[in-house]
């Protein structure tokens, strides 16, 4: 049995469990007679991510369960406010679980990669999350009604796998490392828990700092951090020094550090900061392979988010539906990232499957079929069976070494994909 059909049929399990149910609703006595809609559709159809009419969507609801008469929107929309946004985490860290425990093949060099990131989104306007998220600061000369709502978010993700480990959606005054700060403790307690020993995090321009570089030795994982220039000075010393790799003794005297130096196309020097000071184990190639995983892994996971989940077309105004909407999102996300490991094989850097499969066509193709597993309409065997059967022929070739250039960023496109937002 797959990893994906186990967690399928456990998630089928626990949405009828009265413990699971009693946990995560907003209300002691919501949930507690079948009607229309029960606990485990109003997961569903969030795990479905609802981007029409709300009414459209309660009658594919009455069409996919048989309904005499489909529930009115109205009805859908209270029904949710009794459903806590905790419900999708916990099935996402069940998900989780039961892989990682499984799973010892996505490995580099022996260490499970994880790279992070951060990003904005906007929200829909509401006073509700006005208050909770604020309003983007355009300057003193913006009237405050006229700056749009929007959270910060950071994510970190299995590089191999394309899995999202660890997701924050916060106010956006609050910056990406201090996010990521709180996130990596958490983070690193469970993936050790579920038999995931040595961790790599790798982390973009944004997140060094001496606080928060030697977090990663106290809580003994390996890192890699790309330094910009004028960050350090004994950094910019060995930069100039005209070296590109060597290992420097930095911030104190128990703990030596290797710095790796790449001239990118472009002419600009890609700088690492690395704790991976074994030349003999991680090649000076190697390194930079690993950290250029963070793109695919991080950089992509957002677009997909972004452009093909359309996250920013919400289908709420307020808080607790915005937090759903995420996390549902976010556990679909990594439904199918397993399912498509399971069957094209891990990426680990330098060694690249030579198919991949197409995850938008997957996704749209199967997304009603979700909904029905869930429900209870269709089981998870056969749902794994229809995946396969559809991946068979939603294969695209992997090319080996494709760069594309970077001489249009930052200029006017021709054709821009435009999400459609709140």
């Amino acid at each position: 049995m797959s990893i994906t059909q186990k967690i399928l049929e456990h998630a089928v399990l626990i949405l009828r469990d009265p413990l699971f149910i009693a946990k995560h609703r907003l209300h002691p006595r919501a949930f507690t007679r079948r009607r229309k809609l029960p606990f485990e559709r109003i997961v569903g159809t969030l795990v479905h991510l609802v981007r029409n009419s709300l009414q459209i969507v309660c009658n594919r609801l009455g069409e996919h369960f048989d309904l005499d008469e489909p529930a009115s929107k109205q009805a859908f929309s209270q029904a949710r406010t009794k459903l806590s946004y905790s419900c999708f985490q916990e099935l996402n860290d069940l998900a989780l679980q039961a892989f990682y425990q499984e799973d010892q093949n996505g490995l580099w060099k022996g260490r499970r990669i994880i790279a992070a990131d951060g990003s904005t989104i906007r929200l829909p306007e509401s006073a509700d999350t006005v208050a909770h998220f604020g309003r983007y600061n355009c300057g003193d000369k913006v009237e405050d009604n006229s700056r749009p709502v929007i959270a910060r978010l950071s994510e970190f993700t299995d590089a191999v796998s394309g899995m999202v480990v660890s997701a924050a959606l916060l106010p956006m005054a609050l910056g990406e490392e201090t996010i990521a700060e709180d996130q990596v403790k958490l983070l690193t307690e469970k993936m050790r828990s579920w038999g995931q020993k040595n961790l790599l995090y790798i982390y973009d321009r944004g997140y060094p700092s001496k606080k928060f570089i030697l977090l990663h030795k106290q809580l003994e994982v390996d890192c890699v951090f790309r330094i910009p220039s004028g960050f350090n000075k004994q950094i910019d010393s060995f930069v100039a020094s005209g070296e590109v790799d060597g290992v420097i003794q930095l911030y104190d005297e128990a703990h030596n550090w290797r710095i790796a130096v790449y001239e990118l196309t472009s002419g600009e020097k890609e700088i690492l900061l690395t704790s991976l000071v074994e030349v003999a184990e991680f090649s000076y190639e190697e390194l930079f392979s690993a950290y250029g995983a963070r793109w695919r892994a991080s950089e992509e996971g957002y677009k997909r988010q972004k452009v093909q989940f359309e996250i920013q077309n919400w289908a709420t105004e307020n808080t607790m539906g915005v937090l759903q909407e995420f996390w549902a999102m976010i556990y679909v996300t990594n439904i199918v990232a397993i399912s498509c490991y399971e069957l094209e094989g891990p990426s680990i850097p330098g060694i690249y499957p030579k198919k991949r499969l197409n995850r938008s066509v997957l996704f749209g193709s199967l997304r009603d079929d979700v909904l029905k597993t869930l429900g209870g309409e269709l089981s998870p065997e056969h749902f794994m069976k229809k995946f396969r059967k559809l991946a068979d022929r939603a294969k695209v070739p992997v090319k080996p070494g494709r760069q594309f250039s970077r001489k249009g960023v930052g200029k006017p496109k021709r054709f821009i994909p435009i999400p459609r937002v709140c």
